[in-house]
């Protein structure tokens, strides 16, 4: 899981790397994570994320979902007392 810290027009942004090759992430991308595993989240392009699988253990058990619903179960479980 990379979240970086980048300078973006002379201002700190953080932004999303992908796992598999080592680029931003801008627009669309996935998150994706082995529920038996150990709780790791990884982030892929979407161009990334088949090879990403194969080269860690194979596609069979990987859940996959969109970097933006990743966003909104962050805000509603940050909420959470």
């Amino acid at each position: 899981m990379t979240l970086k810290i980048q300078v973006i027009d002379n201002e700190y942004c953080p932004v999303v790397i992908c796992d598999q090759c080592g680029e931003r992430i801008v627009g669309t991308g996935n998150y994706e994570w082995q529920p038996d595993g150990d709780g790791t989240i990884y982030f892929t392009h979407k161009q990334c994320c088949k090879i990403f699988e194969v080269q860690h253990g194979g596609r069979i058990g990987w859940y996959t979902a969109e970097i933006m619903d990743l966003l909104v179960y962050l805000r509603v479980n940050l909420k959470a007392e």
